[in-house]
C-alpha cells in the first residue's frame, strides 16, 4: 500500500546506474537535464527526442567514476529520474552528447564482445 501511494503521488525515487561514452561532467558534480521529450514512431520502430512539442522530463546525471572501455573514455553515472518517460535516460544522455555505451539506436558506440 505504501509503495502504491508513492507512485500515485510521484514520490518514488528511481535511480539507475549507466555507462556513458566520453567524459561527462566532473565526478561528484550533478548535471541536471530538464527538457521536453517526444516519442516519434515509424512503421517499424520508435525513438524519443528532445523537442519543444514534447512532455516535461527531468533527469539528474551524477558522475561517479571514469573508465576506459575498449580503449575509449567512458563515465559511470547514477541517473535519477523525476519523471518516467519512454527512453528518458537514453534520450537525455544522447542530448548531452554522451549516449549510453552500446546503445547504437541513440548514437552510442557499438561494443564488441570479449573473445
Amino acid at each position: 500500500r505504501v509503495l502504491t501511494d508513492q507512485f500515485k503521488t510521484c514520490t518514488v525515487r528511481k535511480r539507475y546506474v549507466a555507462l556513458v561514452g566520453g567524459n561527462l561532467g566532473e565526478v561528484g558534480a550533478d548535471l541536471e537535464v530538464d527538457t521536453k521529450l517526444r516519442v516519434v514512431s515509424t512503421s517499424r520502430t520508435f525513438k524519443t527526442f528532445v523537442s519543444p512539442k514534447g512532455v516535461p522530463a527531468r533527469t539528474t546525471f551524477s558522475p561517479v567514476a571514469r573508465a576506459a572501455v575498449a580503449g575509449h573514455p567512458a563515465t559511470l553515472v547514477v541517473c535519477a529520474l523525476y519523471t518516467g518517460r519512454t527512453h528518458q535516460i537514453r534520450a537525455h544522455a544522447a542530448h548531452l552528447g554522451h549516449p549510453l555505451l552500446g546503445d547504437a539506436k541513440y548514437g552510442g558506440r557499438r561494443l564488441k564482445a570479449a573473445p
